[in-house]
């Protein structure tokens, strides 16, 4: 294995880590994670999955994918710590950078496994990328979705490939 390849194979458990581990230390900051918290895990008490709640009053400045998700999440495998509310967001963000990755492989014509490797290095880098996938908020769901969404899009577009599997994402 090139010492290349070894730094690629790396990168993925590093950056999976370096987004999981600081996000279960730290209790959930003030105001949007706790509420986002509260709401899923409300969804779930009540039954209530179609309209999020927050205190009983309906919630609707967010879609409520991502609560179903968390409320899930939270379910099955509870809330202490504080930090296991982010953890669907941790996912999120390293299918994000997967997605990335894989679009630069494919799509950018003349590039190599390495461009491809920069592509999420670069994304996974950045400050507001790494500080939303330490957040239990809607924003990493959707930047998840959306980039599957363009994979989807430029495979249909470029490649030309209008199967039934990919109608259905689009």
């Amino acid at each position: 294995m090139s010492p290349g390849t070894a730094t690629r194979a790396l990168f993925w458990p590093v950056a999976l880590a370096g987004l999981l581990v600081p996000a279960l230390l730290c209790d959930l900051r003030i105001p949007d994670e706790p509420r986002v918290a509260h709401t899923s895990e409300e969804m779930f008490r009540t039954g209530d999955l179609v309209l999020p709640a927050v205190n009983g009053k309906p919630f609707l400045q967010t879609p409520p994918f991502h609560h179903w998700i968390l409320g899930a999440w939270l379910w099955a495998f509870g809330t202490e710590p504080d930090g296991m509310a982010r953890v669907p967001s941790v996912l999120f963000s390293a299918g994000t950078l997967v997605l990335t990755a894989l679009i630069a492989r494919k799509h950018l014509r003349g590039r190599t496994e390495l461009q491809a490797f920069l592509a999420a290095a670069i994304l996974a880098g950045t400050i507001g990328f790494w500080d939303a996938g330490q957040r239990a908020v809607v924003d990493t769901s959707l930047a998840f979705f959306t980039t599957l969404g363009f994979y989807h899009l430029a495979a249909v577009l470029v490649d030309g490939d209008v199967s039934a599997r990919r109608g259905a994402w689009l």
